[in-house]
Order: C-alpha cells, then sequence, then structure tokens
C-alpha cells in the first residue's frame, strides 16, 4: 500500500510538471493587475503568470486556514473536556477495583460499605439507654 501512494504521487507531480512545461509560455509572459475604483486608481508592475498564481494559491491557503481556526478551537476545548472526563472515570475505576480486591481479600460474608450505614436496627449505634 505505501509503494502504491508513492507511485501515485510520482505521477500527479509528474503529470503536474509536464503540463507546466508544456506551457511555459504562458507561464513565462508578463502580465499586470489593475485595481479601479472611482477615487483609486492602482496598476502592479508586470509580474509572471507563474509568481502571480503561486500568489492567489498561497493567499487562498490563507484564508482557508483562519476561516479553520475556530473549528479547531472548538476541537481542542472538546477534547480537553473528554480528556478530563475519562481521567475522572479512569479514577473512580481504580478506586472500585481496589474496593473490590479488598473485598474479595478478607472474605467477609457481606461487604462493608464505604459510608456509614444510616440503619437505625443496630443497639451499638441507638443513643437510647
Amino acid at each position: 500500500m505505501k509503494n502504491a501512494k508513492i507511485a501515485f504521487w510520482v505521477i500527479l507531480f509528474g503529470l503536474i510538471g509536464l503540463i507546466l512545461y508544456q506551457n511555459r509560455e504562458f507561464y513565462m509572459s508578463r502580465q499586470s493587475l489593475g485595481v479601479d475604483l472611482m477615487f483609486f486608481n492602482y496598476q502592479t508592475p508586470e509580474i509572471h503568470n507563474a509568481i502571480l498564481f503561486l500568489g492567489f494559491f498561497f493567499i487562498g491557503l490563507l484564508v482557508a486556514y483562519f476561516f479553520s481556526l475556530l473549528e479547531r478551537f472548538n476541537a481542542r476545548k472538546t477534547i480537553k473536556n473528554l480528556s478530563d472526563s475519562l481521567r475522572a472515570s479512569e479514577k473512580i475505576l481504580e478506586a472500585l477495583k481496589a474496593e473490590n480486591d479488598l473485598l474479595k481479600n478478607t472474605g467477609e460474608k457481606e461487604p462493608v460499605p464505604s459510608t456509614p450505614s444510616l440503619d437505625t436496627d443496630d443497639p451499638k449505634d441507638s443513643d437510647a439507654p
């Protein structure tokens, strides 16, 4: 599978290189960009088309990066909350395993409650004479 991926990328870059080589006259020709607003007029110096394409490609990458920032921050917050919840659950699980091991080792027939009992049937616990 790894070799298939490598072969795919080599073929893809080869085709892109072939297209660029066959159209090198277009990419090496010079163009000028202009902005004409009613109150402002700007004309760039002549630049190779290849540089223009690369510039717009990287501008598109930056725009996509900044639009995905909020989603990545939300995902990071969700991952942090879930990790904290997992750690708390693991602590509870370890405590329950330790309690289970204690009960198995003592050999008692009745489990020892981990919290004080509220039963009033036991004469030792009553305050009455």
